[in-house]
């Protein structure tokens, strides 16, 4: 089995909370045998620190959406109104070939809904799992 995580803050080097749990699951999961990759969308300019599968969004690219969505939802939006992103967005979900999506938070649930209508062969079950 292999499960994608999505997260809307990186877990290479975990300091507060929801990286942590994220991270803490991420092992487990690996420690179970179950092969687990994570992809994580967030505001580049709070974080530094990231794996090669994540999205670091630039914050100047946040000003437009943020207008019309929650600033976490806004991490979808950014992604999939930007043809490039979401191009490469698309690739690492067909790379990543996994058999589970499991969401932190509902923030990225957006982008990968609206990317599943149009790839239905990246369709999954999906888990969600949120400290709150």
């Amino acid at each position: 089995m292999k499960t994608l995580q999505f997260s809307s803050y990186p877990i290479s080097v975990p300091q507060h909370g929801g990286q942590l749990r994220v991270a803490a699951m991420k092992k487990s999961l690996s420690d179970a045998g179950i092969e687990t990759t994570s992809i994580a969308v967030f505001d580049a300019v709070h974080y530094r620190d990231c794996l090669p599968t994540d999205f670091p969004i630039p914050d100047g690219n946040f000003a437009y959406y943020i207008k019309d969505h929650p600033w976490d939802l806004t991490l979808s939006a950014v992604i999939n109104n930007d043809p490039d992103r979401r191009a490469r967005f698309v690739e690492s979900l067909t790379e990543q070939n996994a058999d589970v999506y499991i969401f932190e938070q509902p923030w990225l649930w957006p982008l990968v809904r609206e990317v599943v209508k149009t790839n239905p062969e990246l369709k999954r079950p999906v888990v969600f799992s949120s400290q709150n």
